[in-house]
């Protein structure tokens, strides 16, 4: 594995069990790695690396600014070329709160997880939005290019 330059904290939205994070490597520049957390209890925590363009994941953020405009829809990050996918969606526009689901399958690992119902808070969504656009003004990210 190439070694990480940047690398976001993990982001949990408010709720513990969940957790994603961003790193990118020393190529492609465009290219990005991500980690997701999952942990029912103390007992059962698991952690599962994919590959993601940089092009995906700024299509998700801009969909996350909406959602969070809005709180109305979702939010979707999956690349065009995996069934991976992260959906972010809005459980309750009254109280902000989030529904987190997905569908993840490590090749290398044999890992494949379906999960549904991770709860967050849209108050965590500026944070979470601001130190993404950061981290891709730190790591010179091409956001516009996709492969």
């Amino acid at each position: 594995m190439l070694p990480i330059l940047f690398q976001t904290p993990e982001f949990s939205f408010g709720e513990d069990r969940f957790g994603i994070s961003f790193y990118s490597c020393a190529s492609p520049t465009n290219h990005l790695r991500y980690r997701v957390r999952l942990s029912e209890d103390d007992e059962v925590d698991i952690r599962i690396d994919f590959g993601i363009y940089a092009y995906d994941v700024n299509r998700f953020l801009t969909q996350v600014e909406a959602l969070h405009q809005t709180l109305q829809g979702t939010a979707s990050l999956q690349a065009l070329d995996s069934r991976d996918e992260i959906v972010i969606s809005v459980g309750d526009a009254g109280s902000g709160r989030l529904v987190i689901s997905g569908r993840l399958a490590s090749i290398s690992s044999g890992i494949r997880v379906e999960f549904d119902g991770f709860q967050g808070n849209q108050s965590y969504l500026p944070s979470f939005l601001s130190r993404m656009r950061e981290f891709f003004r730190e790591a010179a990210v091409d956001i516009s290019v996709y492969f």
